[in-house]
């Protein structure tokens, strides 16, 4: 009852602050009401997602992993500029989570099915790095999450805001359930890692015990999807938006890639057979430029030319004689990658052997 009245008092705010106490108060209500009744997550699930939790901490790799795809907008910037608050305090994250759901733009977005997740029991509404709770109270994974959190929930609103006020221009329906309000935030979900997978979206924390991003893989395959970019029936706004994000992250990528080969006077790899495509070449080190998205990209260049190029810069056609790499090994090879950490050892012990042999 107290915390209903804080929501009421707060609920006619007319500042900025005002709007985010009133926000705080509508959060802070519903993780009580929530915390009465909490819902744990499996202990199995929990448990599985603890290998890979470990392994995305520690770091700030969602900018430049889920993030990739927006590195030509602005938003981009501003949300990287304002993740290093996130990580300093949780207070931050939850004034960010009180300014989201205050926006007028929100009703749209959550009924479009926007992702925007958080940092509770419900391991769905996670992002796929952190499908556990076990690990939330030690320090430098908990401020690695809400980085992580954080950056990609602002960024994804941020670009939604301003995709709705150019669809609202060009005279399409925005209203909440439209149909071009949808193709907007799939389009946002697709370049930042979140892509829906249909029916199936309750069963993610399980399927993140076999595949490491099961959400990333779906986004890759939707961003190399020519139908995003062609089919009239997806909102004109929404198909420029994706064909503005792939040129432009591309296009920096390639500007990095040659600047670097300039600076140092190193050729870099231009053969998208070769797994060194899309990389920057130091010493015996290899940085990857495409957000993970150029492993898509060899494979499907190797499968239609029948050709691989290895590192030591040796051209083999595919083929099903002895010795011979087929197509097949390249796509199982590819799934195997995929892996998550746990389903990765089982296959490493049942084969006797790694990924790379």
């Amino acid at each position: 009852a107290e915390l209903s009245n804080i929501v009421s008092e707060t609920k006619n705010y007319t500042t900025e602050q005002g709007r985010i106490d009133y926000g705080r108060a509508k959060i802070e209500l519903s993780d009580y009401v929530n915390s009465l009744n909490p819902k744990k997550a499996s202990l199995f699930t929990n448990i599985a997602g603890i290998p890979r939790t470990l392994m995305a901490s520690l770091d700030l790799s969602a900018p430049l992993n889920q993030g990739f795809g927006m590195l030509s907008r602005k938003q981009f910037y501003t949300s990287l500029v304002n993740m290093f608050k996130y990580v300093r305090s949780e207070n931050n994250l939850k004034n960010l989570q009180a300014d989201i759901i205050t926006r007028p733009t929100y009703k749209q977005a959550k009924k479009a099915g926007l992702r925007l997740t958080d940092l509770g029991e419900k391991l769905e509404m996670r992002e796929e790095q952190f499908m556990s709770t076990i690990l939330d109270k030690v320090p430098g994974i908990a401020a690695s999450q809400r980085a992580y959190t954080g950056f990609l929930n602002k960024l994804r609103m941020d670009v939604f805001d301003d995709l709705i006020k150019k669809a609202e221009l060009s005279g399409e329906d925005v209203n909440v359930g439209s149909r071009a309000v949808e193709d907007i935030a799939n389009t946002i979900n697709n370049f930042t890692g979140g892509a829906r997978v249909g029916k199936i979206e309750g069963a993610v924390p399980a399927l993140n015990a076999v595949f490491f991003s099961p959400r990333k893989i779906k986004s890759t395959l939707e961003i190399l999807n020519p139908r995003n970019y062609i089919d009239p029936k997806i909102s004109k706004t929404a198909r420029k938006a994706a064909l503005r994000n792939l040129i432009g992250s591309l296009a920096i990528s390639a500007s990095i890639i040659e600047l670097y080969s300039l600076l140092t006077g190193k050729p870099q790899e231009t053969d998208p057979t070769s797994s060194d495509f899309g990389k920057i070449k130091v010493g015996n080190s290899r940085i990857d430029l495409t957000g993970g998205n150029g492993t898509y990209m060899i494979l499907l260049s190797r499968l239609l030319k029948q050709k691989i190029k290895n590192q030591k810069g040796e051209v083999k056609s595919l083929g099903s004689k002895i010795g011979q790499t087929s197509g097949f090994d390249l796509i199982s090879q590819a799934i195997r990658y995929k892996l998550s950490p746990n389903a990765s050892l089982l296959v490493d012990i049942l084969s006797d052997s790694n990924a790379i042999g």
